[in-house]
């Protein structure tokens, strides 16, 4: 009868472990599941900033009066000069420049100068590139600033052959708006 006692017994400790792990996966999953939600309302409310940023930003960058004349030129090919020609309609808010931070500035393998600039703040205006070395021509371009994860970005390729001669060159963004600007610490180089 013993034997027949520890069998029933053993028995029912094995159904009784297998409800207890049933209830732990159930509520792990319960847990995960309610988890899960939250971090998607996180994802939907970034996705909700950012567009309210952009929004904002667009509504800062144009004039009330006639905002199709301050809209920059929607061709693939937005070169030096069509910023320039846009960067002249626009009318000078009274948001200062913001000082952009170089989060890249390197040479890349195919030889070419790989510059990007970050601005915290959805601001209007753009930004310029300026690359200095003693003895040397300054080399200059210009970006429009555009939207990034949660930040704004300014980005410039500079091709190799542009940058002569080979040395250290220093490497500043300004961001303009209007007539006021405001220029990142300098960063140098080397290119080769």
């Amino acid at each position: 009868m013993i034997i027949k006692n520890n069998k029933i017994i053993t028995k029912k400790q094995l159904v009784i472990s297998v409800l207890i792990f049933l209830a732990l996966v159930i509520v792990a999953s319960a847990f995960w599941f309610f988890n899960r939600k939250d971090v998607n309302k996180e994802l939907t409310d970034q996705v909700d900033r950012t567009s309210a940023i952009k929004k904002e930003q667009i509504i800062n960058s144009t004039n009330a009066d006639d905002s199709s004349s301050n809209l920059p030129s929607k061709t693939p090919d937005n070169s030096k000069e069509s910023i320039s020609e846009s960067k002249s309609n626009v009318e000078t808010p009274t948001t200062a420049p913001e000082k952009p931070y170089l989060s890249r500035a390197e040479q890349i393998k195919s030889g070419e100068i790989k510059i990007v600039a970050t601005l915290q703040h959805a601001t209007p205006g753009y930004c310029e590139l300026q690359l200095r070395k003693t003895g040397a021509q300054t080399i200059s371009a210009e970006a429009y600033i555009v939207v990034g994860p949660s930040y704004y970005i300014c980005s410039f390729t500079i091709p190799r052959i542009e940058i002569s001669p080979d040395g250290q060159w220093d490497v500043v963004v300004l961001h303009h708006i209007g007539s006021k600007q405001t220029g990142s610490d300098p960063k140098t180089i080397g290119v080769k």
